[in-house]
């Protein structure tokens, strides 16, 4: 069934009738839905927020109200929709509903566009689409997000979707339901994505259960907390060498509130061989109206970085993903700055063909990651972090590259209290102790034997052991 409509985007008032009572989306209910994958959930949001009315057809229309005019938003849309790496296929731009069916529109190549949902159908009532009987097959009653609510359940039988389900709420919308693009254009050589299932909603009013975090939920950084970076550069020119260095960064002193944040730090800089480089005192920044517009809530496939009154670099949602730690939910985003600019004045679009970054977030140490790939690669990793005094990820900077191996050394016990007992057959001659930051703690001739360290604090040391015949080794410590 092909179905051609020119959309006029103009925006219609949210109170024009249209009533939950098993509609799949709730009007001006921002609807959060998890897909599960191992150890962690990708999150997508689905925002209905405008309707319009041509010849008795309604088109429902998702995060159409931005701070574009329409007609500059249809030209955008014009020009990068089929810029096909941009484009995130479970989003939903529009559903077209025609007497009681909801018809979700594509337009891809030599492949079916359009599916067809029937969210009034009555118990036993079928249907066909795209070669897919869908069935109600169960009504009932169920607790969602703590709030009971009647409940359908539709079938899938044939052409490879036998047993896929929907999830249909009559206050809330969907439940559960499979990628509605799935429907259009699935390889049946590959398993299908996990199912979209509702885990949270914000009407404006009230929020419940999961939703996304905002700008202060990403930055709470304070004095004494620690990030461990890996920086790596990959030239164009492969006669050069790639190079990876370290960084730890310890927070000396944050300002926080509601807009910006500020935070000054001590960067201890490591050559990938684990010797330190450079120490140095820097400060960095996160405004609300530059990070924060680009953390916020976004349910369309592309965003405005808000540069000046007129032009705007274009982003968007890469990832959205949470994990449970300990009982805590933590987090990651990831936007992408492809090079599109917009010009809001006039609705001009253009390109910058030597830029592309990519940047990620978590509620738990604010920035992770930054990546620039146009001529070569560079990026910034997180690998380690310490909060609050705990430690997560990687805290050890590779050391040993261009160690001589001490062979049968013995460092004992470790973790420890006081004392290390160490022993080599070449004898251990010189210890050297740092902490985390890099600085030199404890350097100590010895011959063998036992080594007091009752004085160091609780927490990691890195020590280097040199022994008779010149040979280190480095090898982390842990005080209890």
């Amino acid at each position: 069934m092909k179905i051609k409509l020119t959309i006029l985007f103009l925006i219609l008032s949210a109170n024009i009738g249209f009533s939950q009572d098993w509609n799949p989306f709730v009007l001006n209910q921002n609807s959060y839905f998890k897909q599960q994958y191992n150890d962690s959930a990708k999150v997508e949001n689905f925002l209905l927020d405008s309707i319009l009315i041509i010849n008795g057809t309604e088109i429902l229309f998702f995060n159409a109200i931005s701070e574009l005019n329409p007609d500059c938003y249809k030209n955008i849309k014009e020009d990068y929709e089929n810029i096909g790496w941009l484009r995130n296929p479970n989003k939903i731009d529009s559903l077209i509903k025609i007497n009681d069916s909801l018809l979700f529109v594509a337009n891809y190549p030599n492949e079916l566009d359009t599916f067809i949902f029937k969210p009034y159908a009555k118990l036993n009532d079928s249907w066909v689409t795209n070669g897919i009987s869908i069935t109600c097959t169960r009504l009932g009653v169920t607790t969602i997000l703590g709030n009971q609510d009647s409940i359908k359940i539709y079938t899938c039988t044939g052409n490879g979707y036998d047993g896929i389900e929907f999830k249909l709420s009559k206050n809330y919308g969907f439940i559960k339901f499979l990628p509605l693009n799935e429907f259009l254009f699935h390889s049946i050589s590959s398993d299908f994505p996990p199912y979209l299932e509702l885990i949270g909603y914000s009407n404006g009013i009230t929020s419940v259960g999961y939703t996304q975090p905002d700008f202060n939920d990403y930055f709470h950084l304070s004095e004494g907390d620690m990030l461990f970076w890996r920086d790596y550069t990959n030239p164009d020119d492969i006669a050069q060498h790639s190079l990876t260095t370290y960084y730890v960064d310890s927070i000396t002193s944050s300002y926080i509130n509601s807009d910006s944040v500020y935070y000054d730090y001590k960067r201890t800089s490591y050559t990938e061989v684990g010797t330190i480089s450079h120490v140095g005192n820097y400060s960095t920044n996160y405004l609300r109206k530059r990070e924060g517009q680009m953390l916020k809530n976004h349910t369309s496939w592309f965003g405005l970085k808000n540069e000046s009154d007129h032009q705007s670099e274009m982003f968007y949602f890469e990832s959205l993903y949470f994990k449970i730690e300990n009982s805590d939910t933590i987090t990651y985003a990831q936007y992408r700055l492809p090079g599109l600019l917009v010009d809001k004045s006039n609705c001009w679009v253009g390109f910058i063909y030597d830029y592309n970054m990519t940047v990620g977030f978590s509620t738990r140490e604010g920035q992770i990651f930054r990546g620039s790939y146009v001529w070569w690669e560079q990026t910034l990793t997180l690998i380690g972090s310490k909060i609050n005094g705990i430690e997560y990820g990687n805290t050890e900077i590779p050391t040993g590259i261009d160690n001589i191996a001490i062979d049968n050394l013995k460092v004992y016990p470790n973790p420890f209290n006081d004392y290390i007992n160490i022993y080599s057959p070449d004898n251990i001659t010189l210890i050297e102790i740092f902490d985390i930051k890099g600085n030199l703690i404890l350097k100590s001739e010895i011959n063998n034997g036992i080594l007091n360290l009752s004085g160091l604090t609780t927490g990691s040391y890195i020590a280097k052991l040199t022994d008779s015949k010149a040979k280190t080794t480095h090898m982390k410590l842990l005080k209890q």
